[in-house]
């Protein structure tokens, strides 16, 4: 395999083959799976900080540089390592890489544990499967509650575990073929500084004592890397829509009105418009460990959401997933 002329369609090939694991496989679930040793580094720093007094926002800012350079340095050196070795290892460690970094099967495979759960009804199994993806207390949800939860959550971790780290590997791609770089190598790296940011936000950023100012760092910048992404699932939301002969309108009448009922600047955009396009009702007053935050309703006019909106949703999140590789792969052939 010889990449000579050829990098710009490596480079795509590589998210195309990370997207066909990811369909086939899922997220493997393993001690050594990247994302969960990312995690393991977090706490180890967090402790660490936190045992020499660093624990505002001056040790934040040092677990966010820290965590972030580690990911982006151990990444770069082993794809460094492997294209001198050989190219074609070099192209199996860059989608295996890719790969490890989004996450739809296993989104997928979440959501369809809480759905099989309410089909069931066996209402404490759809709770137990439902707070693997949720950060709410779940234990007071009924089955509306439940079903919400959910869609809220499939429609947020679209953004966060998808369409964000394939935006920016190809804003990498993009730079490297500016700069002159093997632009696969920059995409990747790029990739894996938003998972280290998205990580960190998943662990630390919340706003309670323990981490309001020492996770303050790494929510502010999760906010900022999801800004764009939050924002252009309108498209391939749309798309899916239509595909799905859905109320589409009514999903993007509901998204310019709603999408900034929400305390994250990003969240509510595209649980907003999946919202109006299944005409169901998400949001509203949500009970989490450290209290309950009254949350405003995104279409309020609509009905509450039933076990069968799950399936709705998640079909409209699948096809948007294929249209947005098929998207993303024409770009990087493009740019």
């Amino acid at each position: 395999m010889s990449f000579k002329g050829g990098e710009s369609r490596i480079s795509a090939l590589i998210l195309a083959s990370a997207f066909l694991l990811d369909m086939v496989l899922g997220d493997p679930a393993f001690s050594f799976h990247p994302v969960r040793l990312l995690g393991h580094i977090i706490v180890y720093i967090e402790d660490a900080l936190k045992r020499r007094g660093w624990n505002g926002k001056g040790g934040g800012m040092l677990l966010f540089l820290s965590v972030s350079g580690i990911s982006v340095g151990i990444v770069a050196g082993l794809l460094y390592i492997s294209k001198t070795v050989h190219n074609i290892l070099y192209f199996f460690v860059s989608a295996l890489f890719c790969y490890f970094a989004i996450a739809l099967k296993d989104l997928k495979n979440h959501i369809y544990a809480v759905y099989f759960g309410l089909e069931k009804r066996d209402i404490t199994l759809a709770k137990k499967e439902l707070s693997k993806i949720v950060g709410r207390d779940v234990q007071s949800l009924n089955c509306h509650g439940i079903v919400r939860a959910t869609i809220e959550s499939m429609a947020e971790n679209f953004v966060d575990g998808f369409l964000s780290p394939i935006f920016w590997y190809l804003l990498g791609v993009g730079l490297g073929k500016c700069l002159g770089i093997d632009p696969a190598l920059i995409g990747i790296g790029t990739m894996w500084f938003y998972k280290a940011v998205n990580t960190l936000d998943s662990m630390v950023g919340y706003r309670d004592e323990r981490y309001r100012n020492f996770g303050s760092i790494s929510a502010r910048a999760d906010d900022i890397m999801n800004f764009i992404p939050s924002r252009i699932c309108v498209f391939p939301f749309f798309i899916a829509g239509l595909i799905k002969g859905l109320d589409v309108w009514s999903g993007i009448k509901t998204f310019l009105r709603d999408r900034l009922k929400h305390e994250s600047p990003n969240s509510a955009h595209a649980e907003s418009l999946m919202a109006g396009t299944l005409n169901v009702r998400l949001g509203g007053p949500t009970l989490y460990p450290d209290g309950c935050r009254e949350r405003e309703w995104l279409g309020e006019e609509f009905r509450d959401p039933d076990a069968v909106d799950i399936r709705r949703g998640m079909s409209m999140i699948m096809i948007s997933g294929w249209i947005t590789i098929c998207i993303s792969i024409a770009v990087d052939l493009y740019i």
